[in-house]
């Protein structure tokens, strides 16, 4: 299903393009970060071995997370040492803040955090209506902590009341793969785009730009909140379709979300040197960063493939 692939690929950029918080960011996060997960429930699958389920999540999930937050840990250390404000007690807060799913230890890695949590979750409950009722429970403690702005600090365990009804939306969806991927008229994925933006732009409108999923935060109106991080999804599968062609750097960069997903802020903070002002010209600069990454993202799938994540690079 080369679709997926380009839908991962235009899915990181607006990524990318989001952190560049530029013109039309209020629209831009409805749905890039639900779009993940949603991608992320569709390509999930029970399996029936825990065993293999938790060897899969170590090498896919936890290893590469895990190298992403100690080179970027290393990285800063190094800046910090350089700009004499090392401070080592504040470096050895690191440690406990990863294991905890704290934003300061993760950084764009509580993504992956919150992901693997989910995957813990979905694996080990099996029961649909038990986990619409987690779904439930979830956006109720979003929507609380939302209402009486309790939650002072980001953390990716309590990330997991908004991702998990996107994820459960993706694992649905995926029982329909073959349908999805049949679907070929020019007319019917026209109209589906058109659905698509027309309420990614009404939701963007009416449930503004505050939408920060690393600290549970999903905007104004929890209702536009669902209804645009589908809707933005809709749009791109249906712009992918259009497509549906395999491509070399296409399945590269799809393969590599996770290395950009670590690494692109250092790309965005050199950009910002030389425009620090959000213009039209950080949608290019977005794409240019994506291309970017092609070459990087096939040296380290040659010498070091860990970081991909082992079972991703067996089962290619």
């Amino acid at each position: 299903m080369p679709w997926v692939d380009y839908m991962k690929m235009t899915g990181m950029y607006f990524i990318v393009l989001g952190h560049f918080f530029s013109i039309g960011a209020a629209y831009v996060y409805v749905f890039n970060v639900p779009l993940f997960f949603i991608i992320s429930g569709f390509l999930c699958k029970w399996e029936e071995s825990h065993l293999l389920f938790w060897r899969k999540l170590w090498w896919n999930l936890v290893v590469p997370m895990l190298i992403i937050c100690g080179i970027n840990l290393l990285i800063s250390c190094i800046i910090s040492v350089r700009d004499g404000t090392f401070d080592m007690m504040e470096a050895m807060k690191f440690f406990p803040r990863l294991i905890v799913g704290m934003h300061r230890g993760l950084g764009t890695c509580w993504f992956i955090y919150t992901l693997i949590v989910i995957k813990i979750i979905y694996q080990y409950t099996k029961n649909g209506a038990l986990l619409l009722l987690l779904s439930v429970a979830g956006l109720s403690v979003a929507y609380a902590l939302n209402e009486a702005d309790l939650l002072q600090t980001s953390n990716a365990v309590v990330n997991v009341c908004t991702a998990l009804p996107f994820f459960l939306i993706g694992a649905y969806l995926g029982r329909m793969k073959e349908t999805l991927d049949d679907v070929t008229s020019w007319k019917t994925l026209l109209l589906l785009s058109g659905i698509g933006v027309c309420f990614l732009c009404i939701s963007g409108h009416y449930n503004g730009g505050n939408i920060w999923m690393y600290i549970c935060k999903y905007g104004k109106d929890i209702y536009w909140f669902i209804i645009g991080g589908v809707a933005g999804t809709l749009a791109i599968y249906a712009f992918s379709k259009m497509i549906n062609k395999p491509h070399r750097y296409v399945e590269t960069i799809s393969t590599g979300c996770i290395v950009i997903l670590g690494f692109h802020g250092y790309f965005i903070n050199l950009v910002r040197l030389f425009y620090p002002t959000p213009s039209f010209v950080d949608f290019i600069f977005s794409a240019v960063i994506i291309v970017a990454f092609i070459p990087i993202i096939l040296v380290v799938e040659r010498f070091f493939p860990l970081l991909l994540g082992k079972y991703r690079i067996k089962a290619g």
